[in-house]
């Protein structure tokens, strides 16, 4: 069923929360422990700081992954998730999602909130405009906390190796437009399944790893040809169009991470500007200066409004 209030700004996003519910890690897909703990370990401890009973935005949310590591250190903050995409997972307990809410506008009183978050959100939208609604929310002595893509980081460069093996699947082996030239002739061929598709996923795992976007994307499509003989071929055909679409919307989120990661040029940019606005930053380095056992996948900036 299609979203009434879908855009093209959100539908990879849309389309994706359907698909991975609220188990999805967004731009994560292959995170290792290292990386898990460190950022649970920076939410708690952002969350320690705030007042009892904190309201608090949580911006680009998703699943609320941030809300959900915070109020594992402090159950009483009262946390909203806003993101752009409308179809979101339903909350956890002791949280709200609100889908279809752009960070440059936030439906919101002044001086109204405790603490603002973003973990690998707001550099997706227009800063200058989100640092405004930032420093129009918080309250006086109100908490930002922020953890923003890194552009030469482990995140961006990892993405980068999937879209490159999903470019390899869709354009250079055509391997879904092929598949259903075959289905369309599957009369007249046979429905024994060509040794391209069913040799996919090995070549695809040798090539770029087990677990790459082209290893996955191939073993979906042999399931869904070795399942064609049993459906109607326009429900196979479906099937493919639908994996298709998933692809296509992984594409779209990875260009939009590496046209939002930002260099050290850009995150003091952010800084000046926060500061500009009357806000102190506090911290404004990347977590491995933190953790030095961990990557240096991140940005961390955070501060108060005085």
């Amino acid at each position: 069923m299609n979203d009434v209030n879908e855009t093209p700004k959100n539908k990879a996003w849309n389309d994706y929360w359907r698909h991975t519910g609220a188990s999805g890690n967004g731009c994560l897909p292959g995170a290792n422990e290292t990386i898990e703990t460190a950022l649970s370990s920076w939410w708690s401890g952002f969350a320690t700081k705030l007042p009892k009973n904190a309201r608090h935005i949580d911006l680009a949310s998703g699943n609320g992954i941030v809300i959900r590591k915070m109020l594992k250190a402090r159950g009483d903050l009262k946390s909203t998730g806003i993101d752009l995409a409308t179809s979101l997972p339903p909350a956890g307990k002791g949280y709200k999602l609100r889908g279809g809410i752009s960070m440059e506008a936030m439906p919101f009183p002044d001086n109204s909130v405790d603490a603002i978050t973003s973990q690998f959100g707001i550099e997706y939208g227009d800063i200058a405009k989100i640092s405004l609604e930032i420093c129009r929310l918080l309250k006086s002595g109100g908490h930002f906390g922020f953890v923003i893509h890194k552009s030469d980081g482990p995140i961006v460069t990892q993405n980068k190796l999937r879209l490159e093996s999903i470019h390899w699947v869709l354009t250079q082996e055509k391997l879904l437009i092929r598949a259903q030239q075959w289905l369309c002739q599957r009369l007249v061929l046979g429905n024994m399944i060509p040794p391209d598709f069913v040799n996919a996923p090995q070549i695809s795992s040798a090539k770029f790893g087990a677990t790459s976007a082209a290893a996955e994307i191939s073993t979906a499509l042999l399931q869904c040809l070795s399942v064609g003989a049993n459906l109607p071929l326009s429900e196979n055909i479906k099937m493919i169009d639908d994996l298709s679409a998933l692809a296509l919307g992984e594409i779209a989120r990875i260009n939009s991470l590496q046209d939002a990661a930002l260099d050290r040029q850009d995150v003091t940019a952010v800084c000046e500007n926060l500061e500009n606005l009357g806000l102190t930053v506090k911290i404004s380095l990347t977590l491995s200066e933190l953790m030095p056992e961990c990557d240096d996948f991140a940005w961390i900036v955070s501060g108060r409004k005085f």
